[in-house]
């Protein structure tokens, strides 16, 4: 009998952009698509929808190397991540989770089928005018 088959991707959140997180490596699992959306809908502009956000994070998150002020690695939990982690950080770190689960991880495998060149008409020209002999 075959075995069963979990599709789940991970992913290696990038932060080569983000000056101040450079060096932070995290891995997290991907979600489902109902996960997704639900973090999509829901306003980070306000606690709750932060808390929200946060709880999605936290059940993908399989590893990270971001440490407190006193070199002590952050737990995986809401209240270390709202507690322990510089909002602006914690914010980079969710929108860099969501490119990561959402956008397109790897090229497309199959070719465009190869077809005819478009047809682009020329605007109208006025003929040339004879070279005068100098």
């Amino acid at each position: 009998m075959p075995e069963g088959f979990a599709a789940r991707r991970t992913y290696a959140l990038n932060f080569d952009e983000i000056e101040d997180l450079d060096g932070l490596r995290v891995k997290v699992r991907s979600t489902t698509v109902d996960v997704m959306i639900r973090v999509q809908e829901t306003r980070a502009d306000d606690g709750q929808g932060i808390r929200e956000i946060a709880a999605h994070f936290v059940d993908a998150l399989l590893e990270w190397n971001l440490e407190d002020e006193t070199g002590v690695q952050v737990p995986h939990t809401v209240e270390a991540c709202l507690q322990l982690v510089d909002r602006e950080y914690l914010i980079e770190i969710l929108r860099a989770w969501q490119r990561a689960v959402i956008g397109i991880q790897a090229p497309l495998r199959r070719r465009s089928p190869a077809g005819e060149q478009s047809r682009v008409e020329l605007p109208p020209t006025a003929p040339l005018s004879e070279s005068q002999a100098s």
